[in-house]
């Protein structure tokens, strides 16, 4: 059976390493076997991880998923700029601190910067 390195799932998935630990911890994904590696097997389920984290969906919206075999409708990104927008408009530094963090915590550098850090950088110089 063939087995992949952990930075061999990362090129073939488009993914991080530190996302691929942290779905693992969250049971997203099974672990991967360290002495022998990741299983082919295991790719589709970083490729379907990484698609729905891609798309906004946090890392509980994509366990109830795989729980309950139904994808949980999410708003997705639009949501959380919009909730982003509303937290330094009316919302405490605590507050906003908080989201950033969960935001950070819940998605893959690329997608947060993205999808949350650049558009919140054009929002603040218009």
């Amino acid at each position: 059976m063939k087995t992949f390195s952990t930075e061999a799932i990362c090129a073939i998935t488009g993914s991080h390493p530190a996302c691929i630990l942290r779905w693992s911890k969250a049971g997203l994904i099974s672990l991967h076997d360290s002495q022998t590696g990741w299983k082919v097997e295991q790719i589709g389920d970083i490729h379907r991880v990484v698609n729905m984290a891609a798309s906004g969906a946090s890392l509980n919206e994509i366990r109830v998923w795989q729980t309950e075999g139904k994808r949980s409708w999410t708003a997705g990104w639009p949501a959380h700029r919009g909730e982003l927008l509303w937290q330094l408009e009316y919302g405490s530094d605590r507050a906003l601190a908080r989201m950033m963090r969960k935001i950070d915590h819940d998605y893959c550098g690329d997608d947060y910067i993205n999808h949350v850090l650049r558009p919140l950088n054009k929002w603040l110089r218009e």
